[in-house]
């Protein structure tokens, strides 16, 4: 049980026993970067982080909602799984190949994977994702198990200023 319904939608402060705070959620303005981009009412929030488990022995990516819409897939075949080469093929092939090494290494090595990269969805729209995340081993040290999460930062790059050359 969510422990707001249980308090009525208030809690209690952990160093101030006895004192309630309304919890609010953050009001997000829906405006459009540049590329024409919004995810939802979600926008840097808490609820934009998305999650991921790659099945490594089946080659079988699962996602959530948000991972899903991050990198254009329903959510029907994101729930399925998609095969890492399908997740590649989306991004940007000047930074494809920096990131396959990155998974490469990270599942024959065990190093945290921590990438950005961009994709390209079916609509021709563009986003900026951040993705991190682990694979897990086995007692015999193979990997078999992928987890992590994604951000989605196509917002925050579209209003970085530019380095004057």
């Amino acid at each position: 049980m969510d422990i707001n319904a249980r308090s009525g939608g208030h809690r209690s402060h952990p160093k101030k026993r006895g004192v309630e705070y309304q919890r609010s959620d953050v009001s997000f303005r829906q405006e459009k970067c540049p590329g024409g981009f919004v995810l939802g009412d979600k926008t840097d929030s808490d609820n934009a982080l998305g999650y991921y488990m790659w099945s490594i022995s089946d080659n079988r990516l699962i996602m959530d909602a948000v991972t899903a819409e991050c990198h254009g897939f329903s959510e029907p075949v994101a729930s399925r799984g998609v095969t890492i080469e399908a997740i590649l093929e989306r991004i940007d092939v000047e930074m494809r190949d920096q990131v396959a090494q990155a998974i490469f290494e990270s599942i024959t090595t065990g190093v945290f994977f921590d990438q950005r990269y961009k994709v390209n969805l079916p609509d021709g729209s563009k986003r900026w994702i951040v993705a991190k995340g682990r694979a897990i081993f086995d007692a015999d040290n193979t990997p078999f198990l992928g987890i992590g999460s994604v951000r989605d930062i196509t917002l925050k790059k579209a209003y970085q200023f530019e380095p004057r050359q």
